[in-house]
């Protein structure tokens, strides 16, 4: 079933658009001629008319931007979208109800943090020349969602609620759009738009959050970016505006919304007789909020530092009347949910004096608009019977490197260290005294020492007693394939779903120590608690990151030592007779196993 919703929460209204009658596409530039000539002709039938624009379609507005590296003809991906519509009915927007559990149970984003803040440093790099005013710098998330979609939208609509709304099922993908930002409104003959630029987050303390809106709304920087936005769209709206007709009236209107504030300017302009849409979105797609200053110079530069496409992000969904009147949102804000997984981009426009360690912060917290209760962070550690850990070093470099890339608060190394020991020592007070004729094997104790870690950075740990492995582990591959392109295994995190099968499995089955998964290309990844490692030619080879899979403490030393080195790994290598193999993580350290041939067990022993 397709469902086509546009929803207007804040005046409590939804256009809703049913019979879906035609699915216009343009793959190519040279498709948009005809593209919009059916967009006109669905109008004119009296259809309305779902639009779904990609960033990218602004660089077919543009000569100098078009190119086929980009856009060319290879690609089958329309970059404009048009759904033909034969009813439209007002309705309430979707409720929500308390036994809606679907949720956004986690994010990480697809570019490491170092290379955001290199990218930031070259465009203030290219400011400083004057090459260019202001750069609109993004990045997407990669986003685990659990329950359906429709009931996905419902919660975060609810919890935040906009003017420009949608919810959309095209094909094979799904968009859920929480914009705030009109991007152009056409009433008659008056186009309006109203760029968002400045943002500040909410706080929960009364006091605080209006302080936060104030000094957003006095900062010099937000005012001089809303500013230089205000006139690009000026000039923009020049093009197909009657002459004299541009104003701009309000200029810096704060705006609240339940996760941000935010900083908007209205500027509106009266058409030249007989403008079309097309003409419309040449003259002024995309919006110039989005790109930066000057607008031209501004895109390439996107081009140069962003080498994935933005996509629907950025780009404008919207809806058009029969009548020609239409209303397309700045497509911030915005999940699009596929079959292979989701995604939602944020970003922010940089100036000279932007500070690239703020602009990621800054991002990660207009992403909070999706979750507000992620995963907490997890490190496992070995503990000796006198509280010191093993590797700790090591085990914190990664606690801090994940902290850094994915936005949580983190405490001074100092303090995790006294935090943990002092709790290790607390366990082993707590221990029955050895008697003065237990073996020294007994007396010596080892114990697991487990931390998490909040995004606020709260941490709490816990340790206890670890037995010791009674025998020679065993091991065996599980069914389930991991995604390498899964962000998430590079971190380790309370959210780890494709491990929970094996997980329940293997406590019922002691004997098997783990069991090996290989990602989508039949390469070797990671047990579910433990890195892998096989002895070629003398030589113990593990897999690299780019597989997938967690960068485990032990394993970084052993490779920093030179004991091991990485590479690519198949089920052949470890069906090579007399194949030695290992495994390490942070309580058993590096150990031998036994590998158990999948097609030597009973077809439904494994998970």
């Amino acid at each position: 079933m397709n469902i086509c919703r546009f929803e207007d929460r804040l005046a409590g209204q939804a256009r809703v658009l049913t019979d879906l009658r035609e699915r216009i596409t343009a793959c190519r530039k040279e498709e948009l001629a005809e593209a919009f000539a059916r967009i006109e002709a669905a109008r004119k039938r009296g259809e309305w008319v779902a639009l779904l624009l990609d960033y990218e379609l602004g660089e077919w507005f543009e000569p100098t931007l078009d190119s086929e590296d980009r856009t060319g003809s290879n690609t089958m991906r329309p970059l404009l979208t048009a759904l033909a519509y034969g009813q439209m009915t007002i309705e309430q927007p979707w409720s929500d109800s308390p036994e809606n559990h679907a949720r956004v149970a986690a994010m990480a984003p697809l570019i490491e943090r170092d290379d955001y803040i290199g990218r930031i440093k070259r465009i203030r790099e290219w400011i400083r020349q004057g090459d260019v005013y202001q750069v609109n710098a993004t990045f997407p998330m990669q986003v685990e969602i659990e329950g359906d979609s429709q009931s996905l939208y419902k919660k975060i609509a609810n919890k935040h609620p906009v003017s420009y709304a949608a919810y959309i099922e095209d094909n094979d993908r799904t968009v859920l759009s929480f914009s705030p930002e009109l991007f152009l409104l056409r009433q008659g003959d008056t186009l309006t738009t109203k760029p968002m630029k400045g943002t500040a987050p909410r706080s929960t303390d009364p006091g605080q959050d209006r302080l936060l809106g104030e000094n957003l709304l006095r900062s010099a920087k937000n005012r001089a970016e809303n500013l230089m936005i205000v006139d690009l769209l000026r000039n923009d709206l020049g093009r197909v505006a009657l002459p004299g007709t541009v104003v701009a009236r309000p200029l810096f209107s704060l705006e609240q919304y339940p996760s941000v504030w935010t900083m908007t300017s209205t500027v509106t302009a009266n058409l030249k007789p007989d403008t079309t849409f097309e003409a419309i979105l040449r003259a002024l797609f995309p919006c110039g909020s989005v790109t930066g200053a000057p607008k031209i110079a501004a895109m390439q530069r996107i081009r140069q530092t962003e080498p994935e496409q933005r996509g629907l992000y950025c780009g404008s969904i919207g809806w058009m009347a029969p009548n020609g009147d239409f209303a397309l949102n700045v497509a911030i804000r915005t999940l699009v949910i596929r079959d292979h997984g989701a995604t939602y981009n944020v970003g922010g426009g940089i100036v000279f004096d932007s500070d690239p360690s703020q602009e990621w912060e800054e991002c990660h917290w207009k992403s909070r608009v999706l979750s507000n209760n992620p995963p907490e962070l997890i490190e496992t550690m070995l503990a000796d019977e006198n509280g010191k850990i093993e590797r700790l070093e090591e085990h914190l470099d990664r606690l801090e490197k994940s902290s850094r890339q994915l936005n949580y608060a983190c405490p001074e190394r100092s303090k995790l260290k006294n935090d943990i020991r002092e709790n290790v020592l607390k366990t082993i007070e707590k221990e029955p005294q050895p008697k003065s004729n237990d073996t020294p094997a007994i007396q010596s104790q080892r114990y697991r020492v487990r931390l998490l870690l909040d995004r606020s950075g709260h941490v709490s740990i816990e340790s206890a007693r670890l037995a010791d492995l009674t025998a020679m582990p065993l091991v065996s591959i599980a069914t389930t394939r991991l995604n390498s392109h899964q962000a998430l295994l590079r971190h380790k995190t309370t959210y780890r779903p494709w491990y929970a099968d094996t997980t329940g499995w293997l406590t019922k089955h002691p004997e098997f120590f783990d069991l090996l998964f290989l990602n989508e290309r039949e390469e070797l990844c990671e047990g579910s608690r433990s890195n892998v490692y096989i002895e070629k030619n003398g030589e113990w080879i593990t897999p690299p990151l780019e597989c997938g899979l967690l960068g485990g403490a032990v394993r970084q030393h052993l490779l920093a030592t030179g004991q091991v080195k990485q590479g690519v790994l198949t089920l052949e290598d470890l069906h090579t007779p007399g194949a030695r193999i290992r495994l390490s993580n942070g309580l058993r350290g590096w150990f031998d196993v036994s590998f158990r041939d999948p097609s030597l067990l009973p077809g439904d022993f494994l998970p």
